[in-house]
């Protein structure tokens, strides 16, 4: 995919096509994002993406206030994947399902609040530092149970891979 200096700004990956031809809705990747996975694609055959084997769902204070909880957001460890780096760390998903308004929302399990020295406030914050590490990269995420805090030290996984 080429602006109009002609210079390349993405790698086209998909086209929505109503007669089946060229004219439609194209999807590109990045070229950025391109450039920092082409070495492992070449290396590898494939691109690794970092894993921390956890469902995660935001905590709003309304969860909070209904949990009557004495912090008011983070990010709610909802399940933990057996055997995953979660696991093996210690972290603890959910264990009950309750409904706060119109959400459906798995309590009980840890609740993260930092990833290392970042502050975690929403599930999408967590995910978000995440996806920067690599796969074997250690976090150290600061978590609440049970009225307390305690720091748990993780050490991301590989994500696995799709089968085709």
């Amino acid at each position: 995919l080429l602006n109009s200096e002609g210079e390349i700004i993405g790698i086209n990956s998909a086209i929505i096509s109503p007669s089946g031809g060229n004219v439609g809705i194209g999807f590109a990747i990045p070229v950025n994002t391109a450039k920092g996975v082409i070495p492992e694609l070449i290396s590898k055959g494939y691109v690794t993406y970092p894993w921390i084997g956890a469902t995660i769902q935001t905590l709003i204070p309304e969860v909070a206030k209904h949990l009557k909880l004495k912090i008011e957001r983070g990010a709610l460890i909802a399940e933990v994947v057996r055997g995953g780096p979660a696991d093996k760390a210690g972290l603890r998903g959910g264990n009950q399902r309750v409904q706060v308004g119109n959400m459906i929302v798995v309590v009980g399990g840890d609740i993260v609040v930092k990833a290392d020295d970042h502050d975690v406030k929403t599930s999408d914050e967590l995910i978000r530092y995440i996806r920067e590490k690599k796969p074997g990269d250690h976090l150290t995420l600061k978590v609440y149970r049970g009225d307390k805090f305690r720091d748990v030290k993780v050490t991301l996984g590989e994500r696995p891979r799709r089968r085709q």
